[in-house]
């Protein structure tokens, strides 16, 4: 950012003058304070709910959009609120079906999953008013539309956000005349995570899954359609349950769309 010239002076006198530059100091902070408010104000869609929460809002795709919502339990941290459970998309609208009414503070966090294995969104909720709740949303659940689908984030509550990826990018120049193709894992060795690139010939369902030596499925990585063309893929250590796996080795196994692959991996803490 430029200087005008009267600034320069003003900066000169500052240097100088000790009392001068604490005054220039408390401006520059009242200016700048005042143009973070009115930034965030221009920026930020707010929405008042009636009462507080020692619950935490979770946030992820429950209405098959692709766009993330963010769903959010009241009750518990004042004893006028409703007991409620709220939805919202992002533009501050509320989401259908919501708020949803329930027996006791909604103090613990709803988790989105797909409790079913039915490919559709399930919000779980085990309550104050001692009973467990799972609504069944009649949308397509895509576990990469759902950054923050618990407390913390994850089954290990880290609080840290890290995806799982399967991103589709464009063909190369050189496509592959095998059906599948899975190159190796890089980085590996690795700690926490590797990825893979995927190149998958023609449209169609396909699995992948990780393994360890004895056979044992550890992590589903993708299950159901996938368009042609390169992907690349993220495993971040963990099972189907956030646990972090020990050290050791382990398979990618990628089946379906006429083809197989396997790749043999290592994880090193």
């Amino acid at each position: 950012m430029a200087l005008s010239e009267s600034a320069l002076s003003e900066l000169l006198v500052a240097l100088t003058d000790r009392e001068r530059g604490v005054d220039l100091v408390r401006e520059l902070a009242q200016y700048l304070a005042q143009e973070l408010i009115e930034v965030q104000a221009t920026q930020a869609i707010v929405v008042n709910l009636p009462g507080s929460s020692e619950g935490s809002p979770v946030v992820g795709d429950i209405t098959g959009d692709g766009v993330a919502e963010i769903v959010h339990g009241i009750g518990g941290g004042d004893e006028a609120a409703p007991y409620n459970l709220y939805a919202y998309s992002a533009n501050g609208q509320a989401v259908a079906g919501f708020p949803i009414t329930l027996g006791g503070p909604l103090m613990p966090g709803v988790t989105i999953t797909d409790l079913e294995k039915d490919g559709d969104v399930d919000l779980v909720y085990a309550g104050w008013d001692f009973l467990c709740h799972v609504w069944s949303l009649p949308f397509a659940y895509d576990r990469h539309n759902v950054p923050w689908p618990t407390y913390k984030g994850d089954m290990q509550r880290t609080g840290v956000y890290f995806p799982v990826e399967l991103v589709g990018v464009g063909d190369g120049p050189g496509l592959p005349r095998a059906a599948l193709v899975l190159e190796r894992p890089y980085p590996n060795p690795f700690n926490p995570s590797t990825k893979f690139s995927l190149y998958v010939a023609r449209t169609g369902d396909l699995d992948v899954d990780i393994y360890d030596v004895q056979g044992r499925r550890v992590r589903e990585l993708h299950r159901g359609p996938i368009d042609a063309g390169w992907h690349t893929l993220v495993w971040d250590g963990q099972d189907d349950r956030g646990r972090g796996q020990a050290s050791g080795v382990y398979f990618v196994r990628a089946r379906g769309a006429g083809g197989e692959g396997v790749q043999k991996m290592t994880l090193v803490k």
